[in-house]
């Protein structure tokens, strides 16, 4: 989280500084000023990274019940599903072993992932499973009644 939070602001630094190095133009003492400003930039980013390859993480994962992020997913994306005319829905899901940030991004994710294979008026299902020993949550896009009754071959066809 440390690397995170100081990647931005360290970028904005140095290129900050860079420009400045840039319109320079003969002023030593600018440029000195400059360097060292540049130095001590570079130096506090070492440090954050040092702190935060040496810091344990402190909290053990889960269980965090994926039910209950991904419905709240589902309100909170709600009224952009509305707009699109998308009916989400979901299955059984447990509790799993996972920090909750980890849980939320997996889930958004899988949203993301299945909502471009859904038509507008479409129906996509998340479902759980497990693969090679870790959970997934697994976008399907459900075909309409109208799509399978005139034998479409359209999204909703399997293949």
């Amino acid at each position: 989280m440390i690397r995170h939070d100081l990647q931005s602001p360290m970028a904005t630094v140095a290129n900050a500084l860079d420009l400045a190095l840039g319109d320079a133009h003969g002023d030593a003492a600018l440029v000195e000023l400059l360097q060292a400003a540049w130095a001590s930039a570079r130096a506090a980013a070492a440090r954050a990274q040092a702190i935060a390859a040496t810091r344990t993480e402190r909290v053990l994962p889960g269980p965090t019940c994926l039910r209950t992020v991904v419905d709240r997913l589902l309100h909170s994306e709600a009224p952009t599903l509305a707009r699109h005319n998308l009916t989400v829905t979901r299955g059984p899901l447990p509790a799993v072993a996972d920090s909750p940030g980890r849980v939320v991004e997996r889930a958004v994710l899988a949203l993301r992932e299945g909502l471009p294979k859904a038509t507008p008026d479409g129906h996509l299902h998340l479902g759980f499973g497990m693969e090679e020993g870790d959970w997934t949550l697994r976008p399907r896009v459900i075909r309409p009644a109208s799509a399978l009754q005139r034998g479409s071959s359209g999204p909703w066809a399997r293949p």
